[in-house]
């Protein structure tokens, strides 16, 4: 319905596309590349080889894409072939817009849609959310439209005094002692985009607990507006001055724990959905 021609056929079966067709779309004065991915029959213990092609293609669209549009079907909620789709996506680092089609047919309302994903796939409890449905192709257009705003928070280079406001909330605010334990952020600084990628300076990294890891990120997306973008907060241990031998050589970074380590491919001028 956005192409507004037949270039793919569909069918209400999953399984209908067997592999990913790409197809260029001009949308609000921008030249996007869908990618239609291989459909994913559900439940199915013995799997075919095509099934096995299929997936794989799945993924390696997922692999190569900018942002992710995980369609969800409202009638049948997220199953669990979905959920593993989540973790490929979280694997890669990819921005995700979250659409649940079929809404018109289904009792289901945005705020139900949100307390399900947050029970099967909580790290994504960040990602935007549509409800539409192509059927009618009503909201259709707003996925587009939220992948497009996702896009530019995954690109986006948040003001370092931004983030040094999140630093002196932590260090003056008492109500977050049992968060911050004995931990103590010296500062936040931005080092890359697609995905978003912070150093941590801390006093020492093995006293930072989960719950101030998932306080930074949702402090960090709050305050930059990134809603929908992946996180990647890299830890490191201030070191001491040395006047006696300045050319010391400096550790590396070491990754936050709950943080996925995969690598975010290139992004280029064409946004890939």
């Amino acid at each position: 319905c956005l192409l507004e021609e037949e270039r793919v056929i569909v069918d209400e079966s999953p399984g209908t596309t067997r592999d990913s067709i790409d197809t260029t779309l001009h949308f609000d004065g921008k030249t996007i590349t869908l990618i239609d991915t291989a459909g994913i029959r559900h439940q199915r213990k013995d799997r075919e080889p095509l099934d096995i092609f299929s997936r794989s293609r799945t993924v390696e669209a997922i692999r190569r894409s900018d942002i992710c549009i995980m369609m969800l079907n409202a009638v049948e909620g997220i199953l669990a072939d979905d959920v593993h789709i989540f973790q490929t996506i979280q694997e890669f680092q990819k921005g995700c817009v979250i659409a649940v089609n079929k809404y018109d047919v289904a009792p289901l309302s945005p705020a139900d849609c949100r307390k399900i994903i947050a029970q099967r796939a909580p790290f994504l409890r960040a990602s935007t959310l549509v409800v539409c449905s192509a059927r009618t192709a009503k909201n259709v257009a707003a996925v587009v439209r939220a992948a497009l705003a996702t896009w530019d928070a995954v690109c986006q280079e948040i003001p370092q005094a931004l983030l040094g406001r999140i630093v002196k909330r932590l260090a003056g605010d008492p109500d977050l002692a049992n968060i911050v334990g004995q931990a103590k952020i010296h500062y936040i600084r931005q080092i890359g985009t697609a995905p978003l990628t912070f150093v941590v300076i801390v006093n020492k990294t093995e006293y930072v607990r989960p719950g101030l890891l998932r306080f930074l990120e949702n402090e960090i997306r709050r305050t930059g507006d990134v809603a929908g973008a992946p996180l990647r907060l890299y830890l490191k241990k201030k070191e001491k001055k040395n006047i006696k031998n300045k050319s010391s050589r400096q550790e590396p970074a070491e990754p936050a724990r709950e943080t996925p380590r995969a690598r975010w491919p290139g992004g280029g001028k064409r946004s890939r959905v």
